[in-house]
């Protein structure tokens, strides 16, 4: 893999992370809205979630959409 696939891999790694840590700490969850901002805010279109520590899982199965 060339470096500048990884360096793309690894930005869009951190930003969704940075996205879904400042999200995580707005009141009562609506998880679809949530869901919705984090897709929206990383262009992604496909790809693997892992869980790992983030809370409380409920989220994770819903960015599937």
């Amino acid at each position: 893999m060339s470096w500048r696939i990884r360096f793309i891999a690894y930005t869009t790694f951190l930003l969704l992370v940075s996205v879904t840590i400042s999200i995580a700490g707005t009141g009562p969850k609506d998880h679809r809205r949530e869901a919705m901002q984090i897709l929206n805010a990383t262009d992604l279109k496909g790809g693997l979630i892992v869980h790992v520590g983030c809370g409380d899982g409920k989220l994770t199965p819903i960015l599937h959409l």
